[in-house]
């Protein structure tokens, strides 16, 4: 037995494996399965995985629990890997150069010591796209989950590389990679719903300061799981 950490290709792999049974909602972190509701003047309601965009993030990374956006930033846990942005460029990888499959687009405004502090993470899947959780109004998107894959939203500050010492680990004998940290069934967080971006992305609901949610233990792959790991 040996504890493993996450390839870069892991990370990309969790992340898709999950991306479709996803619904954003603030402060949702997508390790089970549980009714979601979205913030539309008519809210739409999906069993599936609730989480926003630093819970989608987190169990990508496989850190066991849910960060906010915080992490990724400049002055976050990871922030001596982060990179800025170049000014010029027309794609991902022009305006984030060196940017790899796994890691984190980030961008922030306000401060956490003033309680003002929004920000929004998305992860590069390669190919210049990026897959991210961005609203809780799910009509605003074309599958009606708050999530997208796309190659044309530049509007990040930088990104953060991802270093494998920065993931969880596993057990290599006893876990599964794919899916460690899946508990199954569970509620949703509740939380303020915060405005969209003053630049009008649209729709965009951001971690607000020193949201941390839940302490998920990581689970074995027991046979009992399996019914439940692609939903």
């Amino acid at each position: 037995m040996a504890q493993v950490h996450l390839t870069r290709s892991q990370v990309v792999a969790r992340a898709m494996d999950i991306f479709n049974d996803c619904y954003y909602v603030w402060g949702g972190y997508p390790n089970h399965y549980a009714n979601c509701t979205s913030i539309d003047s008519e809210p739409q309601s999906a069993y599936g995985r609730p989480s926003d965009c630093s819970g989608f993030i987190s169990w990508a990374w496989g850190l066991g629990s849910h960060y906010n956006s915080s992490t990724w930033n400049m002055s976050g846990l990871f922030g001596a890997a982060y990179e800025n942005r170049n000014p010029n460029g027309s794609t991902i990888s022009e305006v984030f150069p060196g940017i790899q499959p796994g890691d984190v687009l980030v961008r922030w405004q306000g401060s956490q010591s003033a309680g003002t502090y929004q920000g929004h993470v998305a992860l590069y899947i390669g190919n210049n796209q990026l897959a991210e959780l961005y609203t809780g109004r799910w009509r605003r998107t074309e599958n009606n989950h708050g999530s997208r894959i796309t190659s044309t939203n530049l509007n990040f500050m930088g990104y953060t590389k991802y270093s494998e010492s920065f993931s969880g680990t596993y057990d290599d004998e006893e876990d599964d990679w794919l899916t460690f940290g899946f508990t199954g069934g569970g509620s949703v967080p509740s939380g303020p719903q915060n405005a969209p971006f003053p630049d009008g992305s649209p729709g965009d609901i951001s971690d607000a300061e020193a949201m941390f949610y839940g302490n998920w233990q990581y689970t074995k792959k027991y046979s009992l799981m399996k019914a439940y790991r692609r939903g």
